[in-house]
């Protein structure tokens, strides 16, 4: 009898063992409560990102604009003109530098970063009445946003020293959806500066060329166009690498004797895909060994004429 209990309680505490074991087992192997999962272990796995966050203010007059220049801000222009010469004052703003050539203000927005400057409605358009100075400005800034802008200078065509875009030591900088026109010298003068992408815009009558950049690397233009530009020289790169047009209009564009369309200096990576080019006129198009192009359309006179190898200028100014 004794034996039989002893067997009976033998079988009993083997029965509550393995039921412990199982439930630490379903406790072990239960799905993971997603919903209960804290916003910091998320963020430890990269499952969440944290998009910056702008202030947004809406600007009337240029004075507003610059002055309220700083970072983290979203600018909405809710006016179809700004004309960075009328303003009264020399700005305050420790992010805005003023230079005064005695025929004009230039302001330049250095040192700053994530700044976004959006029409509210198109056209809105930002000018200058000297062309002495260039019309919008960065120095050493990263991640600018210019949507729906048209910018150019105010002044008889001709009489430009300044030119449109001007970037200087500059990271990700982001043109969408503007407009730069001459008389500016050129739509888009940079240094120093790295990844800029230009989308759905467009660069006309500019009195000296297209663009010009130097140490520039990370340029890509797409579902642009470039148009009417006059008159020494088009694209003039030196030193930059990665620059890339694609989807691209070029056309009735002139460059006159001793420059090509595509004037390149020490540069690497220049992709030419799915462009037109049409109508320009220039000695030649540029060094073939510098610039691969792919399934583009080309429909100027001189095409087809030897290589022309441009002189490298003495960018110092001698």
């Amino acid at each position: 009898m004794k034996k039989i209990t002893l067997i009976i309680l033998l079988v009993i505490m083997l029965l509550v063992l393995t039921g412990c074991q199982t439930a630490r087992e379903k406790e072990t192997n239960k799905p993971v409560d997603t919903e209960a999962t804290t916003v910091t272990e998320l963020e430890e796995k990269n499952e969440v990102k944290n998009e910056p966050n702008y202030t947004e203010i809406k600007v009337s007059t240029p004075k507003d604009l610059l002055e309220n220049i700083k970072p983290y801000t979203r600018f909405i222009l809710t006016e179809t003109m700004y004309n960075l010469s009328s303003i009264p004052s020399p700005i305050t703003n420790e992010w805005v530098e003023t230079d005064d050539w005695f025929i004009g203000n230039e302001y330049t927005i250095h040192d700053v970063d994530h700044i976004e400057i959006v029409a509210e409605k198109a056209p809105t358009t930002l000018v200058v009445s000297s062309g002495h100075v260039n019309v919008l400005n960065f120095k050493k800034c990263h991640d600018i946003k210019l949507s729906g802008l048209t910018l150019g200078h105010e002044v008889e065509k001709g009489t430009c020293f300044g030119g449109v875009l001007h970037l200087e030591d500059c990271q990700n900088i982001t043109v969408d959806d503007c407009h730069l026109y001459g008389c500016g010298t050129y739509g888009i003068i940079a240094n120093d500066t790295s990844h800029v992408t230009v989308t759905n815009s467009e660069i006309y009558d500019c009195t000296e060329g297209i663009l010009e950049l130097h140490s520039c690397n990370d340029f890509s233009f797409e579902d642009s166009s470039f148009h009417n530009n006059q008159e020494y020289s088009g694209f003039v790169l030196e030193n930059c690498h990665r620059f890339t047009l694609k989807n691209c209009d070029v056309y009735e564009n002139l460059c006159k004797e001793y420059t090509s369309l595509f004037s390149t200096y020490s540069c690497s990576d220049i992709i030419l895909e799915h462009c037109t080019f049409k109508d320009n006129t220039y000695p030649a198009f540029g060094d073939k060994e510098a610039y691969t192009m792919t399934n583009c359309t080309v429909e100027d006179e001189n095409f087809d004429e030897p290589v022309y190898y441009d002189v490298e200028p003495d960018f110092e100014g001698n």
